[in-house]
């Protein structure tokens, strides 16, 4: 999430599409961020896999 939020302002980084791997299984890729897309075209801010509502 640091991560994401630190390259936040390049056009090229989409947080949406950030994924994780461990080094020994890297075909393995965990998401980091929620993808769901809210009103205006926003991505939620929130952790992949959180609980509650995205917002």
């Amino acid at each position: 999430m640091a991560i994401t939020r630190a390259l936040g302002f390049l056009a090229d980084v989409d947080r949406a599409e950030t994924t994780v791997s461990e080094e020994d299984a890297q075909c393995v890729r965990h998401r980091v961020c929620c993808d769901c897309l809210l009103d205006g075209r926003r991505r939620c801010p929130r952790p992949a896999e959180h609980d509650g509502p995205c917002g």
